[in-house]
Parts: C-alpha cells; structure tokens; sequence
C-alpha cells in the first residue's frame, strides 16, 4: 500500500491517494470498511512511501491517522441517540446505536440486538424503532457483541419535547400564555423568553420577573422585584409610581383590565396602570407574603401565601384571601408551617385550587377539601374544574375531577419544576431549571 505523491512538506490538510494490493491485505479486512482519519496540519510525504496495515493502526509515513471499521476489530463501546425519549401511547421513536472502537471510532456494519425490559410498557423492532403501548417507562437495550448500553423510555399520556436555554439564566419559575404559540417564561434574576409557536427567543423585557398574566397578546403583565411591566404588543414599558416598596410575587389581570399585584409584606395592589390603590386587609401589619392571585372578575379574586408565625419567625402559616369587589376577607388559614404558593380555578369560578406545602393543593371555595398528595405543588393551571394541573420537583399531577393522577415528565439532570401553564388546545408547558442551573422548558402534547 502506497501514497502517490511528490516528496513534500504539507501544512494544512492535504490529499493523498492511497493504493494497495487487496492481496497483501489482512484476510479479515474488507474494502469497502477502509478509512483513514486524522490528519496532522504539518507531516512529510515521501514519494511511494509505505503504509503498514495492522488490524489495529496504520502505522509508517501515515502513523498519525488511524484505521476506522476494520473487520475483526472488537467492538469496545456503544453508543445510543438519543439516551433518552418521551413518547405517547402508540407513538414511536428511533434510537439510533454506532458501534465505536477503543478508540471512539465508528464501526461500520455492526449487527446489534435489541430488547425491551417491559415489552408491554415499550416495545422495540430488530431496527432500534420503539414504540409506546402503555403507561409507564422501560428500559431499551442494544448489545452488538459482548458490549451492551441502555436507555430509558418513557411512556406517559403525552409526547415530550424539552429545550434546555443555556444562555437565558439559573432558573425558570412561570410560565403563561395566550395561546400555544404565544407563551412567555421567565423568572427572578433570569432572562425572559418567548415562543412563536416554532422557537424560543428573547423577550424585549429588563430583568426578569415573578409572574406573567394578561388577557391577550396585546395586554401583558409581569411582575418583579418592586415592579409591574406591561406589554402592548409592541413593546414592554416599566411602570412607575407603585405605593410602597414591597417585593411583588404575583401578578393578575380581570378582562376588564383591572390588575392585581401581590408581594411580600402582604402587600396588594389594585390599578389600571395609570393610578394605583393599596388594599387594606384583616392580615395588614404583619409579616410574611403573598404568592400569587387569580381570579374570574373584579368581584371574586383569590390571593395565596404565608404570614410568620409570632412566635417562631422561622414558621409561616398559609392564608386564603378573597376579594367580593369591595373588600377582602380571609377565606381560610393552615394552623401550621404551610405556606401556599399557587391559586386556579375553573373560568365559572365554581372551583378553586391552592397549592404549596402541605396536602399539595386544596380545593375550596367554602369547604376546603385536600388532595394529600404527599408533596408540595408550587404552581397549577388549567382548562376546567375537571382538567386541572399542580407540578412539584418532579412530577405533573393532573385532576379529572375525581382524582389526581402522577403523568410523567421528562428529567433531565435532575431537573426540578415550579411552573405549569395549559393552553386552550390542552398542550401543557412547564418550566424549571437543571442541576447545573440552567432554565428548561418541557412541552407536553397529546
């Protein structure tokens, strides 16, 4: 085996042609597996210099390239892509497996054998293609000699896609929007973005914010830190003249156009965005905050969070508190370390939910029923009194009216949750952050 050039010095990447005799060649090596790769940016080249063939390197004047996909040599690691897939009953994916040598090469032509663990939860054909037959999560093997790799598939009620944004901050926390290709997520301290329906961009806001609501494209609110912003479909505006300086956490708007600002102190603000009135409550003048708020109208909002206990700082119990249009009372109180952190309910306003620490969420108004799931919810959205939906960590809950039921989400470096949002078409986008603090986003579609 031969190159066919001039003696010369290469800088930079060069060609060469490379002859050889198939009859000098190892008997186990095929022709159409031949490959150089690797190339150093300066070597000598020498008129018909020889080139030894081993079935592990190549080795005189070409010594810096190496032999990929030659037959006989082991397989040394697998590779799978992707390493990780959510489907939905009867949807598949293709994972996609390269066998690679010891020294990460690709391997041409490499047989591999598929298995699935839970052939009923997830099943898999001798091509890598899975597919989704029942609730659950599998675990899907490709062996290809002695060396085998594994990944883990997911079946839930929806088709999972995630986008990790590197680059927008440490954490996503809310999430809302108008309709699903119209959606905002964001957070305190990190960059707000935006999705078209196709990708997620940057939103033209300063800073980051606490929560998001409005009642159409053109009439967005946000708030953060002492803050309200508002966006009118064509730009976001930072409003001035807020009474007082108190943390604001949450942030609702009645179709009318009257917003509702909560925060910490135990503040609410009332406005239109021109002039704005400081609520007096029965909690006013002592300490703790307030959440988040929802409501119907300007007859009927709610206002969720935690006041300090009076004897122990370091405990808050959680409070309900609801507006009638011309006063607010307190609707309900934890007698205990359970502040709340999340209030929906049903556009009748039949029902109410409030999640945070605790039972997760209860459900009101007037007897407070809860749900007891174990763990905390710290945000919740919904479509009806029968589609509603609390995130935690880790796991989505849904209520159908009857029961609350656990759908899997996807978890990616141990990713933990704090925002859901469900469009009028029932996608479901939720919102966190990774374990190396970088603001994901996980949209669920049926």
């Amino acid at each position: 085996m031969v190159a066919n050039s001039a003696s010369r010095v290469l800088n930079g990447p060069a060609e060469a042609t490379i002859r050889y005799d198939l009859a000098s060649l190892p008997a186990t090596l095929r022709e159409s597996e031949l490959r150089l790769h690797e190339y150093s940016f300066r070597w000598h080249e020498q008129w018909e210099s020889i080139v030894n063939i081993t079935r592990r390197r190549v080795s005189g004047q070409f010594r810096r390239f190496g032999l990929k996909g030659v037959a006989g040599v082991p397989v040394a690691s697998v590779s799978l892509s992707p390493s990780r897939a959510w489907i939905a009953v009867s949807d598949t994916v293709r994972i996609s497996a390269v066998a690679l040598d010891r020294y990460g090469s690709p391997l041409i032509d490499r047989a591999f054998a598929w298995t699935s663990d839970k052939p009923e939860t997830a099943s898999v054909d001798d091509g890598g293609l899975v597919g989704g037959i029942a609730f659950g999560e599998a675990a899907i093997t490709a062996t290809s000699e002695t060396v085998a790799i594994t990944t883990n598939i997911v079946v839930s009620q929806y088709t999972w896609s995630v986008d990790s944004i590197i680059d927008a901050g440490s954490s996503f926390d809310v999430v809302w929007g108008t309709s699903a290709s119209d959606v905002y997520a964001g957070g305190g301290g990190t960059q707000t973005v935006h999705y078209d329906g196709v990708a997620w961009s940057r939103a033209t806001i300063y800073g980051g914010f606490e929560d998001i609501w409005g009642t159409s494209s053109s009439n967005v609110w946000a708030a953060g830190s002492n803050t309200l912003y508002n966006y009118d479909g064509s730009s976001w505006r930072r409003l001035g003249g807020l009474p007082g300086s108190a943390f604001l956490n949450g942030v609702w708007v009645a179709p009318a156009g009257e917003v509702f600002a909560v925060g910490c102190s135990l503040r609410i603000l009332r406005g239109d965005g021109d002039s704005w009135q400081d609520d007096t409550h029965p909690l006013s003048g002592e300490n703790g905050c307030l959440f988040d708020t929802w409501g119907t109208d300007t007859s009927n909002v709610w206002a969720v969070g935690g006041v300090d206990d009076p004897v122990d700082p370091d405990l808050d119990y959680g409070v309900v508190l609801h507006w009638d249009g011309s006063s607010w009372q307190v609707e309900y109180v934890y007698d205990d370390d359970r502040s709340l952190r999340a209030v929906w309910g049903s556009p009748d306003g039949a029902s109410v939910f409030v999640g945070g620490y605790g039972d997760g969420v209860i459900q009101g108004p007037g007897t407070w029923t809860p749900a007891n799931l174990g763990t905390a919810i710290f945000g919740l959205s919904g479509t009806a009194s029968d589609d509603v939906y609390g995130i935690t960590d880790d796991v989505l809950f849904h209520f159908n009216g009857a029961e609350w039921e656990e759908i899997r989400v996807p978890l990616i470096d141990r990713t933990v949750y704090r925002g859901v949002w469900v469009a009028p078409t029932s996608e479901i986008f939720v919102v966190g952050r990774t374990s190396y603090a970088h603001p994901v986003i996980a949209v669920g579609r049926r």
